[in-house]
């Protein structure tokens, strides 16, 4: 799992072809700026023995104030083999979390079995 803000801007988003060769993109949506979501520039890549459950961004009132941008989030079942995601898949908008805890627990009610076969 490879995950973070990598500022994929027009031209920029060139530089991102060698993690789009070898692994999947996790479709967790718009996360910047916060406060009104335009681009996805936090992304979650992943590979090898892992199927994608669940993605999203956590939007709040704290996730928008605490950063520039939303938390990336994504559920892995291990053990199957990873498949094609489409880009332009739904991400979830994922409810207000209290605490990490709480946020798990919400990833949890949102699993659903994988549309997508191997």
């Amino acid at each position: 799992i490879v995950m973070g803000d990598f500022n994929g801007w027009g031209r920029a988003r060139y530089s991102l072809e060698p993690l789009e060769r070898t692994m999947q993109e996790a479709p967790c949506g718009r996360s910047f700026p916060s406060n009104r979501p335009l681009a996805r520039l936090d992304r979650i890549y992943f590979g090898g023995p892992l199927a994608l459950v669940d993605c999203g961004v956590v939007r709040s009132p704290e996730t928008r104030v605490a950063s520039d941008h939303l938390p990336a989030v994504a559920e892995f079942a291990l053990g199957q083999p990873t498949v094609s995601v489409p880009v332009a898949a739904p991400a979830t908008v994922l409810p207000r979390p209290r605490r990490l805890g709480e946020l798990a627990k919400a990833l949890k009610r949102r699993v659903r079995p994988s549309r997508h076969k191997a």
